[in-house]
């Protein structure tokens, strides 16, 4: 994690791995989404709040993801 440093890797916390993950989504609302026709944050889709809710969740399970990740390489890292 770029903005928390090395520090993070030694003492990896889900906090900041979560809140990356959210924020990530971000591009998919305001880039992805308008670039394939759906609509800022899929407004043009049927089910819009459906699309938003599926992104957030999708993005949350990454910022997890990260955090499991910076646990395994501390794991390695101090073998």
């Amino acid at each position: 994690m770029g903005f928390c440093g090395k520090a993070w890797i030694h003492n990896p916390t889900i906090d900041p791995a979560v809140t990356v993950g959210i924020g990530t989504v971000t591009a998919p609302f305001f880039l992805m989404q308008p670039g394939m026709g759906a609509g800022i944050a899929a407004s043009r889709t049927q089910h819009p709040t459906s699309a938003c809710i599926q992104s957030l969740i999708t993005h949350t399970v990454f910022g997890f993801g990260l955090y499991v990740s910076g646990g395994a390489i501390q794991f390695f890292y101090s073998i």
